[in-house]
């Protein structure tokens, strides 16, 4: 998920990966979840193209079968996402009895987000009840906030709001065990019988 410049390609597997942005033109005009890999996002490496272009608010993995794939990768993409919860529920749809979804996630204290709070589970939980497709207002004012940018009224306001959403800014911030608390509410919720084989947590293992 989310190639950018750099997809994983594990040896003696095959690949398709999945991003909102292409090379060619993608449905948003370029902008999204690889903005990175978007001309003149940084960095020296030409773009990859994906081989699924997608709208992963709309869409998530709904080019895939039930049952479909040994693993799934999503390398800094759910902090992005209108509805993280959703995006794990589909996850769990496509993979095999057995696949491995493989996250990679920014640790709040450990990135500029250090001095935002959490994004509550709460709140999370409620946007997966809704299908919430659009990351909310109400995150990006927050984000704005956090990162000292002025948030006007009316019309100014409106615009800084979509600049931070077409940027596809961090909507979501935790650190290792408040995500876990997230996985836990996936398992006992939505029948997602998630099994931790292997992390980079500051805490025991856990269990869910």
């Amino acid at each position: 998920m989310g190639p950018g410049r750099s997809p994983f390609r594990p040896p003696g597997v095959t690949v398709r990966t999945v991003g909102q942005w292409h090379p060619a033109g993608a449905p948003d005009g370029g902008r999204g979840f690889d903005l990175d890999a978007h001309p003149g996002g940084g960095g020296g490496d030409e773009p990859v193209a994906p081989d699924v272009v997608a709208d992963v608010n709309l869409e998530r993995l709904g080019a895939f079968a039930d049952a479909s794939q040994d693993f799934v990768i999503a390398s800094h993409v759910v902090e992005h996402l209108a509805d993280p919860l959703g995006f794990l529920s589909d996850a769990h749809r496509v993979l095999r009895p057995g696949g491995v979804l493989l996250l990679f996630l920014p640790d709040r204290h450990r990135t500029a987000d250090r001095f935002r709070p959490p994004t509550p589970l709460g709140h999370l939980v409620e946007e997966h009840r809704e299908d919430t497709t659009v990351v909310s207002d109400a995150h990006l004012a927050e984000y704005a906030r956090d990162r000292g940018i002025a948030l006007h009224r009316g019309r100014r306001r409106r615009e800084t709001l979509d600049r931070l959403r077409a940027q596809s800014v961090h909507a979501h911030c935790w650190d290792a065990a408040e995500f876990v608390e997230m996985l836990r509410w996936a398992a006992e919720h939505l029948g997602h019988p998630w099994e931790l084989e292997d992390g980079c947590l500051y805490e025991p293992p856990f269990s869910f």
